[in-house]
């Protein structure tokens, strides 16, 4: 069917901030998807637009965008085939034209990419997981998964956030996370879960990692559900570029400051992933720091190979970053955000490229998030095996959750 309507507007986020809604529709349906805020982004993905009318909400106003959707976007995707997404999506890029999509801006590219492919999977008479393979079967490819049924990604969960997202913490880590230890069922295991993660009391007041992981993981062992542990350390951040040096504050058991090189830095990983059944370790290095993700990954998975070594600024959604960091076997895990690329065609592109490589898929959440559960079908169209959807409270985390809840009956 032919999309006769696109129109954008304004909604509220998680944080109370605005973000950007799409919505197209055709004779017989109407589709919506609404983009998630990041409250941190790697170098490597690209970037939001907004007014900049400092006066309101810090310049994170959109009329001028909802105004180009309007006027510029509609008249050239009104006609076209709703269910053609490579050719929506091309058409998208053209219009953005710019090498940086700083035209329109990832945030509009991708409410725009995903409300279309929300829409062809509705005039497909598809749920969306399914119309994920209509676009792109993954043959020829060899990780197993995709020459599976469908199966569920594992949920990872966030306990605890950083001073970067939470003014009030102050560990040096940006998300502590906890995920199931063995298989998860939604059906009969998520209310169990969240049962476990409502009597769980977390203290940061001693403010060192080391001690507040040693802390949960005797928390977690008292519970019913049974947890692993993971942490993501935004890493980045925490590196001295002139010589290649970390500095990391309040890191170790003691309470003590951590400095020195990734060789160094990943002997506090190693301890810290023995002592705490630490299994999901994400961006624990500089997203240029070669070096360290494949010297890491190579130790800890003789060491347990269970441990999952997870990019997330290091690749950023980024397939010419995969390709490198593919080729040089770096991680076994990389994390899809699809605001960090844009378009539908090319977050498949990257799933599909990540197999090639024999990796494992997290999709995942971004902080200033919605309650658009775009990612949970996604997660199922490529058979992720987990899935980032944020912190254990708030309707626009849980709302992913649910919603593979929902699947999972379906299936």
């Amino acid at each position: 069917m032919r999309i006769k309507a696109v129109k954008a507007r304004q909604v509220i986020n998680s944080k109370g901030h605005p973000t950007l809604e799409v919505e197209v529709s055709t004779s017989k349906n109407t589709a919506y998807s609404s983009i998630p805020i990041a409250s941190s982004k790697s170098k490597y993905e690209y970037y939001d637009v907004y007014d900049n009318d400092l006066t309101r909400f810090d310049g994170e106003t959109l009329d001028n965008i909802i105004e180009s959707v309007n006027r510029i976007v509609a008249p050239e995707l009104i006609g076209k085939n709703s269910m053609d997404q490579e050719d929506i999506d091309g058409i998208i890029l053209g219009i953005d034209n710019s090498f940086d999509r700083t035209h329109l801006g990832v945030n509009t590219i991708t409410a725009l990419s995903q409300s279309i492919a929300r829409l062809g999977a509705m005039e497909s008479d598809l749920p969306l997981f399914k119309y994920f393979r209509v676009l792109h079967d993954f043959s020829g490819h060899t990780h197993d998964r995709l020459h599976s049924d469908y199966s569920l990604p594992k949920p990872v969960i966030t306990i605890y956030k950083s001073a970067s997202h939470e003014k009030k913490n102050s560990l040096p880590v940006q998300e502590v996370l906890v995920l199931p230890k063995s298989d998860f069922y939604y059906s009969s295991d998520l209310v169990n879960m969240f049962s476990s993660l409502s009597q769980l009391s977390f203290d940061d007041s001693r403010h060192s990692l080391g001690t507040f992981l040693g802390d949960v993981t005797t928390d977690l062992r008292k519970k019913r559900f049974k947890f692993d542990l993971g942490i993501d350390m935004s890493a980045s951040k925490y590196k001295r570029y002139d010589h290649g040096q970390y500095y990391i504050p309040n890191l170790k058991k003691a309470g003590i400051n951590f400095s020195g090189d990734f060789k160094k830095l990943s002997k506090v990983y190693f301890d810290l992933v023995e002592n705490n059944n630490l299994i999901f370790l994400e961006d624990l290095f500089d997203e240029d720091d070669y070096s360290a993700w494949k010297e890491f990954k190579d130790i800890i998975l003789r060491k347990n190979k269970k441990v999952q070594v997870v990019a997330d600024d290091f690749t950023a959604t980024n397939i010419e970053r995969l390709e490198r960091v593919g080729l040089l076997e770096s991680v076994n895990n990389v994390v899809i955000k699809p605001s960090q690329v844009g378009t539908v065609t090319e977050v498949i592109q990257f799933a599909s490229r990540a197999r090639k490589y024999g990796l494992s898929i997290t999709v995942s959440y971004r902080h200033g998030e919605t309650e658009d559960t775009f990612i949970s079908d996604l997660a199922v169209g490529v058979n992720a095996e987990f899935i980032r959807t944020g912190y254990y409270l708030g309707s626009e985390y849980n709302s992913k959750l649910n919603r593979l809840l929902q699947i999972e009956q379906s299936l």
